[in-house]
């Protein structure tokens, strides 16, 4: 796989988790998404409304959440 597309996808698993937040958002409170992803509450509002985005490190992190993976499951 070329750098190019390397690149490409990582951008891509960053933005899912995004998305996958925001999904997230409509259920949970920041205060309860905080608690679910151990992320601070002002850095996922800055997610969930498009200001930054994880970095590749931090997206693994809040994807791996055991909470993450059982709305994965059920959702």
């Amino acid at each position: 796989m070329s750098v190019s597309a390397d690149k490409y996808e990582a951008l891509r698993f960053r933005l899912m988790v995004v998305e996958r937040l925001k999904l997230l958002k409509r259920m949970f409170s920041y205060k309860e998404l905080s608690s679910i992803t151990g992320v601070p509450e002002t850095v996922l509002c800055r997610y969930i409304k498009g200001s930054i985005i994880p970095s590749y490190d931090q997206a693994e992190r809040i994807w791996s959440r055991k909470n993450m993976e059982c709305f994965e499951q059920n959702g």
